[in-house]
């Protein structure tokens, strides 16, 4: 099994939750405005947008690494950001990033087809 370099701690992890559930519940009031005014289905597929930032909330705070402090070249693991400057270390992290990414998108594109499909 992979074993995974934190690029953020605890409490880093506990915000990406946090947005993940705002986003997450902004898209399920989105779904929700867009039944009760009858806006066309077409419509629902910018509810990708918020679905991807929820997920990506939630694979950053599983995989306990922050995409924007990958790109930056910094972790913070609950002091403050500190840079990474081991190359080893840098493309372990960039590799979690891809994977955040990629279940980001696919776990978007699943619950927008779902909110396409409801009603």
């Amino acid at each position: 099994m992979n074993e995974v370099i934190p690029n953020i701690g605890p409490q880093e992890c506990k915000k990406r939750m946090m947005s993940g559930v705002i986003m997450l519940l902004l898209s399920l009031g989105g779904l929700f405005l867009c039944i009760q005014f009858g806006v066309p289905r077409a419509w629902r597929t910018l509810l990708f947008i918020p679905n991807f930032l929820a997920a990506l909330g939630f694979y950053q705070a599983r995989n306990k690494t922050c995409v924007l402090l990958a790109a930056m070249k910094v972790r913070n693991l609950d002091g403050g950001n500190q840079p990474v400057e081991n190359q080893a270390v840098l493309e372990k992290i960039r590799k979690q990033t891809e994977t955040v990414y990629f279940h980001s998108s696919i776990a978007a594109a699943i619950i927008t087809a779902i909110w396409l499909a409801i009603f």
